[in-house]
This record gives C-alpha cells, sequence and structure tokens, in this order.
C-alpha cells in the first residue's frame, strides 16, 4: 500500500479491534463497558425445557436494554459469553445492529477446571 493511498484513508493506518459488525480503529470505540452478558443462557437448560425458553421476547429486551445504554453514552461493549454460557453470535447479530452498540466478543469456553496456581490451590474444592 502507497502512501498516497493511506492518506486517502486514515484510518488505514490506525489498530483496529473485531467487533460484530466488523473492523473499528480503536480510537472510535467510546466509552467502553468491559465485562457484560447480553443474553447467558445454559444450552442444557433450552434443550431439556424449552417451553420456557421464549427467544422473541428475550431478544426484544436485549434490544431494549442495548438501546438504552446506546442513550445514556455507551458506545461499545464487550460481551465476555463464551462457549459453555451460550454464545450465539448469528443469534444476537440482527440486535445489535439495530441497537447502534458496537460489541466485541469472547472467544473461548467456559470451564469449571481447576487451575494448578497457588491461588486457586487456596479455593480448591
Amino acid at each position: 500500500m502507497n502512501a498516497a493511498a493511506n492518506e486517502e484513508n486514515p484510518d488505514r493506518n490506525q489498530p483496529l479491534v473485531q467487533t460484530m459488525t466488523g473492523p473499528v480503529p480503536t480510537a472510535a470505540l467510546g466509552f467502553t463497558l468491559m465485562h457484560e452478558h447480553i443474553i447467558a443462557r445454559s444450552e442444557g437448560m433450552i434443550q431439556n425445557f424449552p417451553h420456557i425458553w421464549d427467544q422473541p421476547a428475550v431478544l426484544d429486551f436485549a434490544l431494549k436494554m442495548l438501546t438504552a445504554l446506546k442513550t445514556r453514552g455507551v458506545d461499545t461493549l464487550v460481551d465476555l459469553t463464551v462457549l459453555g454460557l451460550g454464545r450465539d453470535i448469528p443469534m444476537l447479530l440482527p440486535v445489535v445492529k439495530k441497537s447502534g452498540i458496537q460489541v466485541i466478543v469472547a472467544t473461548g469456553l467456559y470451564t469449571f477446571t481447576k487451575h494448578r496456581t497457588p491461588k486457586a490451590e487456596r479455593f480448591s474444592f
């Protein structure tokens, strides 16, 4: 990429962070909530008791909450709902797009595996 192209697109020189709706310059993240869960759910609960999971109502409530956060000045949130806690990006993407909030999603797994560290051993079960 040549210098002239970078002058036309100054964001190209800025560090980017990946969000649900695409890459965003870090300078554009704005006020950010760092540890949130838009929806946390147990996959086992939904599979065994599907009658208690009203997805349209849950998504409607999520949209209302995200929209309220946006109107109160929140620009970005980090959703730490990983696999095992109900992470479902395709389900949330339309809600996030409608709300106007930028959402950075976590990767990884939620596990109860015991970690071998001095601090963890003090709290072993």
